[in-house]
Parts: structure tokens; sequence; C-alpha cells
């Protein structure tokens, strides 16, 4: 509002302009913090330069409006904490409180500060000589607590009505990342709550430049080292004291503290290392002892240089090493931060293949942010100067407003690009995102690719012709597989007809419209038997792939290629489901198994348990059936085994709908849920844990229920 930003763009590059803005004073501010704690400005510089030219960081300044304030604050909170201790003024430490309350609004890992300084304070609380000195440390501590939690306060409005009961409700809540979801990590999809405990290690180690994180690693080494040297010469008080070794073990133990968290918190980190990105601020001021320290070791050195006239000449003295070791790194790190340009947030460094052609996005995520997309818009203006250009939905403005990734472009080119239900879109720009395939089930019939864009022999970024007439003569060899595919009776008949030719899945329109030609088919893929999927997959329990829509003379074709195992069921979002015969008869042999059977509960449904699951059958399904929601309570026998949320209740929730086993992994406690021959199946696992009773049945919300029913398990033994 005081700059009278008014259009989506200048608001958003006025943002990327203040976040690297901020991110280059936190480099200063780097400088200014090494330079005090070394008294060398070559060491001051070096560790700035090497903090502002860490690919990954320097790519992010400019539109993580998040982490990388976050790492700039944290740097400028680690030099007002230094700065305090070295003045120890009561003002000085009212300015250090600030900066972590502001540390702490922006999140709420921060406030792992809060008692560092006063873990620091209590120290030179223990070693003061005096009572007075005493007393200036116990009020520039409170001072210090006082100024965090009042500008903490004052920056979060959310508090003012109730600050100790919503912070009490946010902290827990903020602490702990919740993004749930699978992720790419060394060739296997890892739901995010079993991630391996290396997984934070693994990403910081392969997308840091690796002489600036060895450097780090021995300037950690080296503080820890003259600790411990400090106590076995029993002087250990005297470095525990206001010194510089004092401060750099603060910041081994941020680093080391921050890693265990991780590892015993498990939190749920959304792809990569970014909400530790704050780590990169006590790695980078460790480094500059690293390197004081590995030029001091070389500078020990005599080298075997016979050129030089004597031996006290071919010792090369420590400010030659140290100077020559901060070029060296400091233009390691430099070099991809220019080689890569724009998209240094995608750095990798040699600790992985980045030479074979794709394989580095089969093992991790490269481009989790999709901004490689911006160049395919941009090819498309640049050949396109003169006209509209009609987009598949979600990547052209639309009355649900307008994609983030088009408002870096001027107001007169995104009116150019265009979402309309009545027109055929000409093009998808696809972010060369990852499906759930194994080897050997690629993509059949991807539409031409017009251009694209590669990163470590990766495509990151593809430009596809969705309507062939813009480019004519590649439609010929499409025309031919529509023909050859379409031979035959579908096995499936809805809005696209569905054939399976062996290994090949077609859909195909013959009379397209534009909004058929207008989606991406999502089709989930069901082995016949588990064991078929590769071990990165089992935890998922099925493949998946998206099927662009190609348009030609009218029709549409998608087309891709099955995995080269049984498969027992095909889901095609929007169109239906494929099941196998061997599949149906499968499951008409256990239907017909639990009909024979004594029923727990029989009602519009039959309830049957055995072995461990729960089946509910019908023999007449209905459309209330598949609408109606299923209610399950599940009394266990000792109610420790329940969530501690749950056990005002006395037993756990674990309620359902159809829709739930249609649509897969909405419910990971369901096994399936199936319609066949005009009858319902519908199986469900039950807990682990012993059971006393269970309560079940259907209702409609706002309606009430339309049945119930409930039984005892006796004796109460788990599965």
């Amino acid at each position: 509002r005081i700059l009278r930003l008014e259009d989506v763009r200048d608001i958003y590059l006025t943002r990327h302009l203040m976040t690297h803005l901020f991110f280059i004073v936190a480099g200063w501010f780097c400088y200014l913090l090494v330079y005090r704690m070394t008294n060398s400005r070559l060491l001051g510089l070096f560790a700035m330069l090497l903090f502002l030219l860490h690919p990954r960081m320097y790519g992010n300044s400019f539109f993580n409006s998040k982490d990388v304030p976050f790492l700039s604050m944290f740097i400028v909170a680690l030099y007002c904490i230094h700065w305090a201790f070295r003045r120890g003024t009561i003002v000085a430490f009212l300015v250090c409180g600030a900066a972590v309350g502001i540390l702490v609004n922006l999140r709420i890992m921060g406030i792992m500060l809060l008692p560092a300084v006063l873990a620091l304070r209590a120290a030179d609380f223990y070693f003061s000589d005096n009572r007075r000195e005493r007393r200036e440390v116990l009020i520039s501590g409170a001072a210090f607590v006082l100024a965090a939690i009042a500008i903490y306060y004052v920056s979060m409005p959310y508090l003012w009505s109730d600050p100790i009961g919503r912070f009490a409700e946010l902290f827990p809540a903020l602490a702990r990342h919740h993004n749930q979801g699978y992720q790419l990590f060394q060739g296997q999809y890892i739901y995010s709550e079993d991630l391996p405990a290396h997984y934070i290690l693994t990403w910081i180690a392969i997308t840091t430049p690796p002489a600036a994180l060895l450097l780090s690693v021995v300037g950690m080494a080296a503080s820890v080292g003259r600790a411990v040297a400090a106590g076995i010469r029993k002087r250990a008080g005297v470095a525990l004291r206001n010194t510089e070794l004092r401060f750099e073990l603060l910041l081994a133990a941020v680093i080391v503290l921050s890693l265990l968290g991780v590892i015993l918190l498990s939190p749920h980190f959304n792809l990569g290392w970014r909400q530790m990105y704050y780590l990169w601020a006590p790695l980078c001021l460790l480094a500059a002892p690293g390197l004081r320290a590995v030029g001091a070791g070389l500078g020990r050195l005599s080298l075997p240089l016979p050129l030089l006239p004597s031996a006290s000449l071919r010792r090369i003295p420590p400010a030659a090493w140290l100077s020559a070791l901060a070029i060296i790194i400091v233009a390691a790190s430099a070099f991809p931060v220019i080689r890569l340009h724009p998209y240094q947030q995608l750095y990798f460094n040699f600790l992985v293949d980045r030479t074979t052609p794709e394989y580095l996005g089969t093992q991790y995520h490269i481009d989790y942010y999709r901004s490689a997309r911006l160049e395919g818009y941009k090819y498309i203006l640049r050949n396109h100067p003169d006209e509209l250009i009609y987009m598949s939905p979600g990547s052209a403005p639309s009355d649900s407003g307008v994609p983030r990734i088009l408002t870096l472009f001027a107001e007169t080119d995104r009116r150019r690009f265009v979402s309309d239900p009545n027109t055929v879109p000409g093009y998808y720009v696809d972010h060369g995102g990852h499906s759930l395939l194994p080897p050997g089930a690629a993509d059949l019939l991807l539409p031409p690719v017009i251009y694209a864009r590669q990163m470590y022999h990766n495509t990151i970024m593809r430009v596809l012709a969705a309507d062939l007439s813009l480019v004519d003569p590649a439609a010929a060899p499409y025309r031919a597989i529509y023909r050859t595919a379409t031979q035959g009776e579908p096995v499936l008949r809805s809005r696209f007809d569905v054939y399976r030719n062996g290994q090949r899945l077609t859909l195909a329109q013959d009379a397209c419209s534009p909004a058929d030609a207008q989606r991406w088919f999502q089709i989930w893929m069901y082995p016949a038997y588990d064991q078929d999927l590769p071990d990165s997959y089992r935890r998922i329990g099925r493949t998946f792939t998206r099927a662009p829509i190609i348009t030609f003379d009218g029709k549409c074709l998608a087309q891709i290629t099955l995995p080269d195992y049984a498969i027992r069921r095909i889901d095609i979002g929007g169109i239906g489901t494929i099941r196998s015969d061997a599949y149906l008869e499968r499951l008409r042999q256990r239907y017909d198994a639990l009909t024979a059977l004594k029923p727990a509960i029989r009602s519009e449904f039959s309830v049957y348990m055995q072995d461990g699951m729960l089946h509910y059958l019908k023999l007449h399904c209905t459309q209330q059936d598949a609408a109606a929601r299923f209610f399950l309570h599940i009394t266990p026998a000792d109610e420790s085994d329940l969530p501690e949320s749950r056990r005002q209740y006395g037993y756990a929730n674990l309620d359902f709908q159809w829709s739930d086993f249609e649509v897969p992994g909405i419910a990971p406690v369901t096994r399936d849920g199936i319609a066949f021959d005009g009858k319902c199946l519908i199986t469900v696992q039950l807990p682990e844990y012993a059971i006393a009773a269970i309560r079940t049945g259907q209702f409609i919300p706002g309606a009430g229920r339309l049945w119930s029913g409930e039984f005892a398990v006796r004796p109460a033994i788990g599965r």
C-alpha cells in the first residue's frame, strides 16, 4: 500500500526483491560476525561469499519467502547474540532479545536461541567474580527474555486475545512439519512418516558445495577439540567464560541438536531440507575457523620445491595457504551459481550421478518448485507474438484466478493465455514430474515435444503440442496408432472408450469436444500380487501415471504402456475401473466363502470378522449404499492402545465412505471396496491391538443413521 503496488506482477517481483535484499544484508552480517570472531577481514569476506554463493540458497533467495528470510534472520540474531555478550549492557541484550523475538515470529524453530542465550548467561553468572556482576547478568538476562517475548507478542496479533493459551496451541502445531505424502528419495517413493533417519543428512550432503561442508565439519571438530584440550588441562572454566570458543561451541550445538531433534521427532519434511536451511548460517560461520585450521596445518608442511634456493623458502606461510584456499573454495561455489543460472535452486554436487541421462530424476525430486515452467511459457510467447494462446485448465488465467507462475509476466502477456472450455488447448507445459511407474512402464505416447529444458542431463520442463494441427506433419503417425488401437471391442465404455491391447492401454474418443480435450487422465494400476511391485512402491501398493490427451482431426487419443506384471485393477480418473477376469473370480470366491459363515451383524450389510479383517457384504447394491458414510468405532481391550486424543471417548474412530475405496490412497485402513455383479464387498483392516467390541453402521450427515450394529469380540485378543 505504501508503494502503491496494484498489479500482481509488481507485488510478486517486489516480494522477490525484498527477500533477496534481506539475504544480501544477512551476508553482510555474516562478514561482520566472522570478522569479530576471528579478527580477520579475509576470513570475514570468505564467510560472506560462502554464505551468499551456496547455489541453492542463492536461487531460493529470490522467491522463497519463508525459509530464506528465516535463514537470513537467523544469522542476524546470531550476530546480535555475539554483539550483546561482547558489550554486556542491558541495551545490547534488549536488542538481542528483539532479534530473537522476530526470529521466532518468522518460524517457531527460532525459539531454540532463547534457552541457548540463557544457558550462556547462566555460565556468566556462575563465573562472575562479585555480586555486582551477578546482578548485571541477572538484569540483562531478564531484559533479553522480556524483549523477546514482547516483540514476539506485538508482531503476532493472533496471540493478543489469549497469549498463553494460544501459544500453547500454536507451538506443537508449528514445531512439527505435517507434510504428508510420498517423496522420491534415493530411487524409492517413501511416505513422509517413514523417511529414514539419514534423510536430512543426505540432502545436506548432496546439495551443498562439498568443500564448504568439509570446512564446516573441520571447524566444528577444531572447536570441540580445543574445548576437550582445555578440559584436559583443567581450564574448562576459562573456555566456558565469554570467549570466541564458547560461541563456536554454541554454533556446533545448534547444528548437532537440530539434527538430533529431526532424527528423534521425525517431522514430515517436504522435499529436501529447505525447512532446515537455517543450518547454513552456523555451518558458514564454522567454515571460517575451519579454513584457518586447515591453512595453519598446511603452513607447517615443508614442500619439496627444488627450484627454491633454500629450505626456509620451501615453507609456504599459513596466510598464503589461507588466501589460496579461500579463492579456490569461493570459485568452486560461484561456478555452479553462474553455470546453472537461472536454476541455481536445482543444484546437486558430485556425490550423486549427474551424467547418466534421466537418472537423477529417478532418484530425487529435482525441481519441486516447478520453476522451469516459466521458461516454457516464455517460449510459447516468443513463438506466438500476436495471438491468443489456448492452454489446458490450470495453466492459463481463469475465473478462479491467475496461476502464480504467470504472475511474473506483464499484464498484456498474461491476458494472451486463455483457458476456454469451448476451445481445444494448443499446448501443455509439463514440469517433468515423476509418475509412480516402475522401470519398463514409461509413457508410450506423449504429445510431440516442441521445446524442452534439461539440467544435469535430466528433463525439467517440456512444451508439448496438445493440438496436432499446430504441428500438422506430426499427426500422421498418430492417425495410424488410432486406427490400430481402436480395433475390436473396448473393455470399458464411458466418456472415452478404453481399449487394452496387450500391455497398451488406449483411451479414444472419435468425436472429441473441447471439454474432452482439456484433460490429463490420472491412472492407478494395482498389481495382482504385491510382491510384483518394486520395493519402492510396496508402501504405496500401486503405480501411477498421467496420460495427456492429443487431439487431431476432431479425435482425442491418450495411450500408456502398462507394467509387465499381472494387474488386478486399473482406475482411470473420471472414466471408470477395469478389473482382470482372474481378480473378479477371486472376488466371487471370497464373497461366497464369507456368506457360508455366520455374520457378526446382519442388517443392510452383513458384517463378518475374519483374519483380522472386517468384511461388509451386500447382495444388491444401490446408489445410496455408495453415497452414505460408514462409521466404525473400535473399543480396545486396553484403553492405553488408544491415541491420547480419543481416550475421553473410549473408542477409535475409523469412519470411512465408499469413495475412500474408489479413490486410491484416501483411507489407509482400507484394503478393498468393490462393486461387482451387482454385489458389494468392502474389506477393512482392523487395528493390531486387542479389541473388546466393534460398533459399525451407515449414516447420512445431517439425516441420521441408516443402520447400525454392535458385537463383542470374545476373547478380546489381537490379530
